[in-house]
């Protein structure tokens, strides 16, 4: 048996590098460390897999005044960092820019997540000044399947100019990187993910490869592209496998993700573009645990739904309450999966929770 102790800790992100210990520590002192917060909804791609209702702009989305309210609120609870998801594309956002610098100024760390195609060198430069972290969409590098997942011809080819760009101008230098990868792992790009896995670790760029979140566009589309449980156990194996021979990392194989695994719960909320308040971005099938128009997220963050979430390593049970590894999963996945809100903190299978398992005939033999 290989020791553990020769091996490096993985490559982080910056504004996504706080470890298991100091999520904890955020906890019991009752602060935020990261937060996720919408830009607008607008769009112009159109992903196979989006677990938002991305497309158009919503009615009702905050004004820039009420987004700053909520910013400086995070930092006044001890955020380190702000993540952009975007219920559609950040770059489209009227207030993108505004907001970056308004996060700079509180101290915070901005990472957005961007399909990359609306940037060009000196807007990059000009986030590399915000001190912006960037994750870029890398399904495939097969035209044809990103194109195809993302529903953008062209997609593919622009990507690739903005990587390089990227690339030139540092932002994956140094550790933790400013550039990650997003990558949704699904039946087209399966025998893809070790080509793109090698490339960010021959890149100096932070792999986030997860399963998809089955909750609006994606949950029509789930027998098509979702992979099942053992498949997605078995790539992390290799996954890992390459890591520790040719890279000298380890980490532990924690579902539903690849080298890295969800903190979030202990120190974490979101705000949507409308201004409602959840524990988490995929929490997007329940109901809002209040809105930022009508109360502080202090008053949230504080309720005893939100307590208990915090503590989930507390409250977990079945397999994840007594596996040894640092891990509970991902509660989004197992409550959309249950249809379930208390199944956040019911764990019985590992991989099977938050992924699809594969069915199997009467004999007992996998189909």
């Amino acid at each position: 048996m290989s020791d553990l102790n020769q091996y490096k800790s993985p490559l982080t992100l910056k504004g996504w590098d706080t470890t298991n210990a100091e999520a904890r520590k955020f906890r019991d002192e009752n602060k935020i460390f990261m937060a996720y917060m919408d830009m607008t909804a607008a769009c112009d791609m159109h992903c196979v897999y989006c677990q938002a209702r991305a497309g158009k702009p919503l009615p009702g989305e905050l004004t820039l005044k009420e987004r700053k309210n909520v910013l400086k609120q995070l930092a006044d609870m001890g955020c380190k960092a702000v993540h952009f998801a975007g219920q559609g594309e950040p770059t489209l956002d009227p207030h993108f820019w505004e907001i970056l610098q308004y996060v700079n100024e509180l101290g915070m760390t901005p990472v957005v997540f961007t399909h990359g195609a609306n940037l060009d060198r000196e807007k990059i430069v000009r986030l590399k000044a915000l001190n912006t972290s960037l994750i870029i969409k890398v399904h495939s590098f097969n035209p044809a399947v990103q194109d195809a997942l993302v529903g953008k011809k062209g997609y593919s080819e622009k990507r690739g100019e903005i990587l390089n760009i990227l690339m030139e101008e540092g932002f994956n230098q140094g550790s933790p990187t400013m550039l990650g990868i997003d990558t949704v792992m699904t039946f087209d790009n399966k025998d893809e993910l070790e080509s793109i896995f090698r490339y960010c670790r021959d890149n100096n760029i932070f792999p986030e490869f997860k399963t998809m979140i089955t909750a609006n566009r994606a949950g029509k589309v789930v027998d098509k592209y979702q992979l099942h449980a053992e498949d997605v156990e078995a790539i992390a194996k290799h996954l890992l496998e390459i890591d520790r021979e040719e890279y000298g990392y380890s980490w532990d194989i924690t579902p539903p993700y690849i080298a890295w695994s969800c903190n979030f719960y202990y120190g974490h909320i979101y705000v949507n573009i409308l201004g409602d308040i959840y524990p988490c971005v995929g929490f997007t099938m329940s109901d809002p645990l209040g809105n930022v128009r009508s109360t502080t997220l202090e008053e949230i963050y504080n309720d005893n739904f939100m307590k208990r979430l915090r503590n989930i390593d507390k409250h977990i049970t079945g397999i994840c309450a007594s596996c040894p590894i640092d891990c509970y999963g991902c509660p989004c996945r197992r409550m959309l999966k249950s249809g379930k809100t208390e199944s956040v903190f019911e764990t019985s299978k590992c991989w099977g929770d938050v992924v699809e398992e594969r069915p199997k005939d009467e004999e007992g033999t996998e189909t």
